[in-house]
């Protein structure tokens, strides 16, 4: 069921004119259903060492005080190209597998490779329910695939500039769709503390 849901998602199905919020949940869905035949594999295997160091690069790139973001952007899409084959050749297993390579898609730059990191962390975090960094980036694509579509994001995660001049500003939220309390459960900080931060930002 995994391998037959990520073929689905790699090989383009999910096109952008069709692409709505129900197909992700269905998706979505389908993925838990697998989780089975996934914890099984994870018995029998080890974390991906290449996603592992793909990972650390694409964090590594963040980690600079003065970034080219025309190479980055172009590095990423390298990265994502790379975890995108290794996707394909089945080379996912554990659960840190599947977060290492949500976290790269969390950085593409439509709404479908978003939904690939959502997709990844939601099976990371089944995999590895310990792993609060899983739950944090599950509501992070969740923000940002509202974001790119222009809608108001829930959880408070993203940022966002009107240009390289202006200052930050949390980007627009819609506060009724999820309590503090919802956010604590997604390892995500109270909206108080989200616009606290713009402040510390723009510092």
């Amino acid at each position: 069921m995994t391998r037959t849901i990520l073929e689905q998602l790699t090989k383009g199905n999910i096109q952008s004119g069709e692409t709505n919020m129900q197909q992700l949940f269905f998706i979505i869905l389908l993925i838990l259903s697998s989780f089975t035949l996934a914890l099984q594999a994870q018995t029998k295997h080890t974390t991906n060492q290449e996603l592992k160091s793909l990972y650390q690069a694409d964090q590594a790139a963040r980690s600079s005080s003065n970034i080219n973001w025309k190479i980055l952007s172009e590095k990423d899409k390298q990265r994502r190209e790379r975890v995108m084959r290794i996707i394909q050749s089945e080379g996912l297993s554990t659960g840190d597998d599947y977060y290492h390579s949500a976290m790269i898609f969390q950085h593409g730059e439509t709404a479908e490779e978003i939904q690939m990191a959502y997709s990844l962390a939601t099976i990371s975090y089944h995999l590895s329910p310990g792993n609060k960094k899983a739950r944090w980036l599950i509501a992070a694509a969740w923000d940002r695939i509202m974001m790119r579509k222009n809608m108001p994001q829930w959880y408070g995660t993203q940022y966002s500039k009107a240009s390289p001049d202006e200052p930050w500003e949390l980007y627009k939220i819609d506060e009724t769709a999820v309590t503090d309390e919802e956010r604590v459960k997604m390892n995500v900080p109270p909206l108080y503390e989200a616009k606290e931060r713009v402040k510390e930002m723009n510092r």
